[in-house]
């Protein structure tokens, strides 16, 4: 007899916090096979570790009806700043696998009357990533010949460090291998050796661009043209503007598509009955199937 499995959700109220604030959270505890509210557990624990995977402080709140909220102080004394990963989880859900413990990386900065601001762009080529940053402070002077530290970060796992001095305008140009199939990339940036900024890597890969279809009514009708949307995104999250072409199984060409805005379009065809097709975005290798 296979065990009921939940699965729980948990939003936060910011992304990123400085030493001293509050993690305030709301959990949304679901049964998975459904996805409706779970009476299961009673108890929620949530967990606070470090970059070294320890502990810096754990918590439990009463789950009522699927839900549960709280917050977690930062005591700087307790909490320092660095990279922490919040992990959430009932004692039932340690019957199956860590899989279902909910996991987020959140970064707790130094807090400074006059924090750092930082511009970043990134480009991957391969396993070599470049990065060109821009540091100034928020009354808007440039940290001119600043020591900086980079560290390039897989999920816990430090993978490179180097040492740069910024340029007379508060730029740093920086070059890293990074090992196949590293994922949620991001560099910790110290400056002057104690302002430390967590810089999430945001590359867009050609390659990696999704494309979604939305049918007119929710589903193609054969015999019957038809408009379908559809909305090309980027590995960041951003629509890309994108044009391609439409083919049936038989590799026929049967209609083209181009975006008018932020990645989003449409075009008409008129699909055939027993009939599958698949589209190809311009100048990248990869088939996307259209919903049938």
């Amino acid at each position: 007899m296979l065990k009921p499995i939940e699965k729980l959700y948990l939003q936060t109220d910011k992304s990123y916090y400085n030493t001293g604030d509050t993690i305030r959270f709301k959990a949304y505890l679901l049964k998975a096979d459904y996805l409706v509210p779970s009476e299961m557990s009673g108890l929620l624990y949530i967990e606070l570790d470090n970059d070294q995977g320890k502990s810096a402080k754990r918590i439990m709140v009463p789950v009522e009806v699927g839900l549960a909220w709280g917050d977690i102080a930062l005591d700087s004394t307790e909490i320092p700043d660095g990279n922490y990963t919040l992990r959430a989880y009932t004692n039932w859900m340690r019957n199956f696998d860590d899989d279902y413990v909910f996991k987020k990386s959140i970064r707790i900065a130094r807090y400074t009357d006059n924090p750092l601001l930082v511009k970043a762009a990134f480009k991957q080529d391969g396993n070599k990533l470049e990065a060109k940053l821009l540091f100034n402070q928020m009354d808007g002077r440039q940290l001119a010949f600043k020591d900086v530290e980079l560290k390039v970060i897989s999920g816990r796992k430090n993978l490179t460090k180097d040492k740069l001095i910024a340029g007379p305008d508060g730029s740093v140009n920086f070059n890293s291998d990074t090992p196949e199939g590293s994922g949620n990339l991001s560099l910790q940036a110290t400056v002057a050796g104690k302002s430390m900024l967590n810089i999430p890597v945001a590359i867009n890969r050609t390659d990696n661009t999704d494309l979604q279809f939305v049918p007119e009514g929710g589903q193609l009708v054969a015999g019957i043209s038809s408009k379908v949307g559809f909305k090309a995104i980027g590995e960041d999250g951003k629509g890309v503007n994108v044009s391609g072409k439409l083919f049936d199984s038989k590799g026929k060409q049967v209609a083209t598509f181009v975006s008018a805005h932020a990645g989003m379009g449409c075009f008409e065809f008129t699909p055939a009955a027993s009939e599958t097709y698949s589209a190809q975005i311009d100048g990248i290798n990869k088939v996307y199937t259209l919903p049938l």
